[in-house]
């Protein structure tokens, strides 16, 4: 990888590695949290049977931690617009391209996950969303 040496130099010449600020940082992480938990919980339940008092547990707790995923990532939006400090560009062209298409990448994934997540719960029993383009709905 090729560091873009001039672009993090500090005021005093040497080069210095910036951090992200506190708030950013705990909003990443539990962003990380709240995926691998739901994620847990998503594929746990499955085991469990139709009705059993764990199962319905486990699909509320999962709707609430989903409830709060969108709120931390708002937050995290809404912080990284205003406020969430900018680290300077470490690396230049193809790569520099790659990493913001990744970043980008993620978040719009993360957007449709919690979307899909919201409408299958509006749309119990359907496709969601995309149950106005299909004809399959399942009983």
């Amino acid at each position: 990888m090729v560091v873009n040496k001039k672009l993090m130099r500090g005021y005093s010449g040497r080069i210095s590695l910036t951090n992200y600020d506190r708030t950013t940082i705990v909003l990443h992480w539990l962003t990380v949290a709240l995926i691998i938990v739901l994620f847990a919980l998503a594929e746990s339940w499955r085991f469990l049977q139709h009705g059993a008092p764990l199962r319905k547990e486990f699909q509320s707790l999962h709707i609430s931690l989903g409830i709060l995923l969108a709120v931390v990532l708002a937050t995290r939006l809404g912080w990284r617009a205003t406020r969430g400090r900018r680290l300077p560009v470490a690396v230049t062209g193809l790569q520099e391209w790659a990493a913001n298409g990744m970043h980008t990448a993620l978040y719009l994934l993360l957007t449709v996950q919690i979307v899909l997540g919201f409408s299958f719960r509006v749309h119990p029993g359907s496709y969601g969303l995309l149950a106005e383009f299909s004809d399959h709905h399942p009983d």
